[in-house]
Formats: structure tokens, sequence, C-alpha cells
């Protein structure tokens, strides 16, 4: 790393360098090309006199009192040219930032969503991030509405693609994702994301106070009484006696734990009051007293709303009302949690002993 810092800032010394001796080679440059026609005109001054044409010396110094004036606007020419040059390279990176070539945008459609009204569809969905290296294949199941549904599933079978794709962070396929019978791409990308929210593993958090991190986005006004009760539901009650509302968290919340940033990440999810919450492993990292907190408020969270909850261990999903289980982008098994148990010769009987062994599941 050092010897890289020592390349890269010699490299930064060396354009630096060439510059400013360009810069200041331009200016000596003019000056000595000034200097030379000056006493280039001198001497024909001096040849008209011994000429004997002296009527012509004084149109000439006429000539040279307005070239010399006029000189040095022609030398904000270069300065003008110099400046241009130095911005050009970080103007077209800010071009390219703003541009839409090589981009894809996710296309809206016309439809304003107004709420679940029955169940979301997942109806043969394929998707890839890089072509021919699928990460869901023939995905078929359905979530009706106000139920808890579970998906599990080993590293990479593509639960956190669901989620992203729910929210439309990337575009379908047509007609693989149905609300209420209706393609998800038909409608508005605002009026979507406005009933949904997502709880993830990763909690973005601004450098601002508690408030404004529980607040920011909202469209409505919040009241103090509904501020408090969402507060003692997300369990962030007592965090609030002990550094108040107007606590700055820090960049990315790093003031807060992480089970912390979680509740407010939860109550974030509570306050938008969504029509259908995802909960994207928002437990895995954590330790089994702070997870036992983010449960309760987990619980609290998903009353009477359509959850979708990507999990990794299997002790928070244990009351779903179904349980899908991924496995290289499909569907292998669905199920209750006592009926997936059932199953000695499963991939979720396999999850599940293997994470009684750990330590990680508990009885309930």
């Amino acid at each position: 790393e050092k010897k890289w810092f020592d390349f890269s800032s010699e490299r930064v010394r060396d354009f630096q360098f060439s510059i400013e001796k360009k810069r200041h080679l331009i200016s000596s440059f003019q000056a000595v090309v000034g200097l030379c026609m000056i006493l280039l005109l001198v001497g024909f001054m001096a040849f008209l006199l011994t000429r004997g044409k002296t009527e012509d010396v004084a149109g000439f110094l006429v000539f040279f009192i307005v070239l010399r004036k006029a000189s040095q606007g022609f030398g904000a020419f270069g300065l003008i040219q110099s400046t241009l040059a130095s911005i050009r390279g970080p103007l077209q990176e800010i071009g390219r930032i703003f541009d839409n070539n090589d981009k894809f945008m996710v296309p809206e459609g016309p439809s304003i969503f107004s709420g679940l009204q029955d169940r979301i569809e997942f109806k043969e969905l394929d998707f890839f991030y890089v072509e021919g290296r699928p990460v869901l294949t023939h995905l078929n199941f359905s979530v009706a509405k106000n139920k808890n549904v579970a998906i599990v599933g080993s590293s990479g079978p593509g639960k956190t693609t669901i989620a992203h794709l729910l929210m439309r962070f990337y575009d379908a396929p047509p007609g693989s994702i149905l609300i209420d019978g209706m393609d998800i791409r038909k409608f508005t990308l605002e009026s979507l994301r406005s009933k949904i929210a997502l709880v993830s593993q990763d909690t973005f958090l601004l450098n601002a106070s508690l408030k404004i991190n529980l607040l920011y986005g909202l469209k409505r006004k919040v009241t103090e009484a509904e501020l408090q009760s969402v507060l003692e539901r997300a369990k962030l009650a007592q965090l609030v006696k002990v550094i108040g509302l107007e606590a700055q968290l820090g960049e990315r919340g790093v003031k807060l734990s992480e089970g912390e940033r979680q509740r407010v990440s939860i109550a974030r999810a509570i306050l938008k009051d969504p029509e259908i919450l995802l909960l994207d492993e928002a437990t895995s990292a954590l330790d089994t007293v702070t997870e036992g907190l983010i449960q309760a408020a987990l619980t609290e969270a998903m009353r009477n709303r359509t959850t979708i909850v990507i999990a990794h261990r299997l002790s928070t999903i244990r009351h779903a009302d179904r349980i899908i289980v991924l496995e290289r982008g499909r569907v292998v098994e669905e199920g209750t949690f006592e009926q997936l148990l059932a199953d000695k010769e499963g991939y979720f009987y396999s999850y599940w002993k293997n994470q009684k062994m750990r330590g990680e599941f508990k009885e309930s």
C-alpha cells in the first residue's frame, strides 16, 4: 500500500509539475515574442529615419502603442484556453455520470398502485445479472395478503434478489411478478415503493439526529404521540431516554450499536406503515440477546401486514405461515415449519440440523 501510494503521489506530482512548466513556458514565450516584435519595430523605425522618411515614424509609433495595448487582451485568450483545458477532464467525468449511454433505466408504467388486495405472485421468473449465469430459474410461488412467508436457503440462491426485484431496483421479465393479477411493471415506481418497506441487514443512516433519521422521506406529518408509540413498538424507547431524539448518530450511524441501528430501521418501516414488508436477514449478524429484542420489534412490525422474510436463522421463522426453500435459484421445498422438518431427507431439515448443532437454533 505504501509503494502504491508513493507511485500515485509521484504521478500526481509529475503531472502538476508538467502543467506548471507549460503554463510558465507559455507566458515566457509570449514575453519573448513581444520583445522580439518590439525590437523589430524599433529597428524598422530606425531604418526609416536613416532613409529620411520621418513622416512614417509617427504612424508606426501609433501602431506600436495600439499593438502593445491589444497584446494584453490577446493574452487573455491563452489564459482562457489553459483554464478550459484544465477543467475539461473533470467535466467529461461529470458528463459520463449524467448521460444515459450504456445505462439501463428501470421503466415504469402509468398505473397507480393503491394497495395489495389479494396476493403477490412470482410466475416462471427467470433473472440473471450476467448473461449465461442465471440467479433465479423458473421461480414460482405466491404470497397472500396479510400472510408471513419466509424464504430460506444456502448462500447465493437468489433470496435477496427477490426482494430487489419486488422493489424494482432491477427490472423483472414481463409477466413474471404480479400483484393482484397485474404486472408489476405497469405500476409507477413511486406509488409501488410507497407501499413497500425494506429492512435489510445493512442499515443506512444519515449523519444527522435520530429524529431526522426516523422521519426522513416521510410525506406526512407525524405527531409526538405516534412517534413515541413507534419507539415503544420498535424497542427504542429506552435508548431515546438515554440519548434523546436530537442526538447526532454520526456517519452511517457509527455512534449506535448494530442492534440499535436495526431497531431504527424497523422504526422507520413502522412509521412508513407499508402494505408490504420485506425483511432481508435483519438479524443474521446479531448476538442472541440483541436478536431477541429485534425479533420482538419485527413481530410488532409484521402485525397485519403482508411480509416476506429472507432468513438465515431458522429460529426467527418458526411461526411463518409458509416457508419457501430455495436452492440454485429454484424452489425445492415449500410448507410450514413442521411439515418441512418432517422430511428427514429434505434441504430444510439439513439446514435445521446444522444450525442446531452450532447452537444457532433456539427452541421456543
